[in-house]
């Protein structure tokens, strides 16, 4: 594996701090012949688009109250998972996260 696909995958998981989805996507279609970027690109489009339901559900829940217990939880676990992915992205192999990881090869 290449600097240049370290780089690349660190990049992408990073972006979506400031722009979800979007560079992950842009690598992912366009970058088809790295498989070490495109893995951990399609690891991100997981975690954010699981994180964002997840919180929808959690606002929805405040209604009944669950949410407020659900919320912090579904935060939590989320930023647990995105330092996995950041660190998963460093080791330079390709490794799942734990329970998502998987749902998209």
């Amino acid at each position: 594996m290449a600097n240049d696909s370290k780089m690349l995958a660190l990049i992408s998981v990073l972006s979506t701090l400031v722009i979800p989805l979007v560079v992950p996507l842009v690598i992912v279609f366009a970058k088809k012949d790295d498989a070490y970027a495109v893995y951990y690109s399609k690891q991100v489009i997981v975690l954010e688009v699981l994180a964002f339901v997840g919180m929808i559900i959690s606002a929805l829940l405040m209604i009944v109250l669950i949410g407020l217990i659900l919320l912090p939880i579904v935060g939590l676990a989320s930023l647990i998972l995105y330092v996995l992915l950041i660190i998963n992205t460093l080791s330079g192999t390709q490794k799942p996260l734990p329970l998502i990881g998987n749902l998209w090869k």
